[in-house]
């Protein structure tokens, strides 16, 4: 059985308005209840999406990854 589940404060941390460590947290807590994979959305491709995604896989990813 797999859980699919975003992360609240995906959207708040690219925005630039929750730092990463946040995130972080809800993604380790989410795997604590059993969550399995997570959705991330990164907006309409306004010139800035790869920008986020590259945010994202530094600031969120690697440190989840690393622990």
């Amino acid at each position: 059985l797999d859980i699919c589940m975003a992360a609240f404060g995906t959207a708040r941390h690219l925005a630039g308005e929750v730092p990463a460590s946040e995130v972080v947290e809800e993604y380790r807590a989410l795997a604590a209840l059993g969550v399995t994979w997570a959705t991330v959305g990164f907006g309409a491709d306004d010139g800035g999406r790869l920008e986020r995604m590259a945010r994202f896989a530094d600031e969120v990813i690697a440190p989840l990854a690393a622990s």
